[in-house]
C-alpha cells in the first residue's frame, strides 16, 4: 500500500494524468460535468485514474467531433484536471460525473498502454485590474436582465453565483459551463487565462444573445401583423357580404368598398341602412 501511494505523487509531480478526450463537453474549473464514455481509450484511461492517480483526470475536448484516433494536434490544448466523482455503466458506454480542479495546458499528448496520457502544466487564473473588473461584472449583471427580459432562460446556477457577489474567476467558468454556448464559444472561454478577457467574453455573448432576442422580437412582432392582417381581411370580407345579404345583393361579385359607398349614396336605401353600412365600412 505504501509503495502504491509513492507512485501516485511521483505522477502527480511528474504533471502526467491519463487523459479522456470528450466529443461535445468542456469541463470548467470548480464544476461538476456527466460525460458518457464510449472510447475504449477514455474508459482505459478512467481505470488507471482510478487505480494510481487517486481519481484524477485530464479531461480535453477534441477538436472534430468525427475523429475517433486521436492525435495531439486533434485535440485542443488546454483541457480542465478533473477528480472522478462517480462513475457507473450504461449500456454500453460509461457514465462518470467528473469536478472540474484546474485548467491545464496538454505539453505532451500520446497513446500509452492502450490510454492517452498527456503531459501537462497547471494554468493559473491573471487577475487583472480590479476596477475594470468590477465594471464588467456591473455590465453582465445588467446584460442578463436585459436578455431575461427578451426571453433568455439563465441557468439558475448562474443567476445565484451573481446574487452571491461571487469571485468573478467563478462567475465567467459557471457561465462558460451553463449557458447555451457552441462548443468553440466554451473552449474559447476556458482557454481564457486572464480573468479579464474571460469577463469580456461573457458580455460578448451576452450581447449576441441580446441581439438575437431582439430580432426574434421583430420576426415575431412582422408575423403577428401579418397574421392580424391578414385575419382584418377575412373579416371585413364577411362584413362585406353580411352587407350585400343585407341589401339582397348576394349574387354581386363586386366587393370593393368604394363601390359599395358609391352604391349607398346612389341608391334610395333606408337611413338605417346607409347607417348600418357605413358603420361596416368605416
Amino acid at each position: 500500500m505504501e509503495e502504491a501511494k509513492v507512485n501516485f505523487v511521483t505522477n502527480v509531480s511528474n504533471n502526467s494524468l491519463p487523459t479522456v478526450c470528450t466529443k461535445e463537453v468542456v469541463v470548467f474549473p470548480k464544476m461538476n460535468a456527466s460525460i458518457q464514455i464510449g472510447r475504449q481509450q477514455s474508459i482505459k484511461a478512467l481505470e488507471v485514474a482510478d487505480k494510481e492517480y487517486n481519481g484524477k483526470v485530464l479531461v480535453v475536448c477534441q477538436r472534430n467531433f468525427d475523429d475517433e484516433v486521436l492525435t495531439q494536434d486533434l485535440v485542443y490544448k488546454i483541457g480542465t484536471v478533473c477528480q472522478i466523482e462517480s462513475k457507473r455503466q450504461d449500456n454500453n458506454f460509461i457514465r462518470v460525473i467528473v469536478k472540474g480542479l484546474y485548467r491545464a495546458e496538454i505539453k505532451d499528448f500520446k497513446l500509452n498502454d492502450g490510454y492517452y496520457l498527456s503531459s501537462c502544466l497547471k494554468l493559473d487564473d491573471i487577475m487583472g485590474d480590479a476596477k475594470i473588473e468590477a465594471s464588467l461584472i456591473r455590465q453582465i449583471a445588467k446584460r442578463f436582465e436585459q436578455v431575461i427580459a427578451g426571453g433568455t432562460t439563465i441557468p439558475k446556477a448562474v443567476i445565484e453565483q451573481l446574487a452571491r457577489g461571487t469571485v468573478a474567476p467563478l462567475l465567467a467558468d459557471q457561465f462558460g459551463q451553463s449557458f447555451p454556448l457552441t462548443i468553440e464559444k466554451r473552449q474559447e472561454i476556458l482557454e481564457a487565462i486572464e480573468v479579464n478577457e474571460r469577463l469580456t467574453l461573457v458580455l460578448e455573448d451576452l450581447e449576441i444573445e441580446q441581439q438575437m432576442n431582439q430580432i426574434d422580437q421583430e420576426i415575431s412582432d412582422k408575423v403577428r401583423e401579418r397574421v392580424e392582417d391578414s385575419q382584418k381581411d377575412y373579416f371585413l370580407r364577411e362584413k362585406l357580404r353580411v352587407i350585400k345579404e343585407e341589401l339582397g345583393d348576394v349574387t354581386s361579385q363586386d366587393n370593393d368598398i368604394d363601390g359599395l359607398r358609391k352604391k349607398m349614396e346612389t341608391n334610395p336605401y333606408p337611413d338605417h341602412v346607409k347607417a348600418k353600412m357605413k358603420e361596416e365600412l368605416d
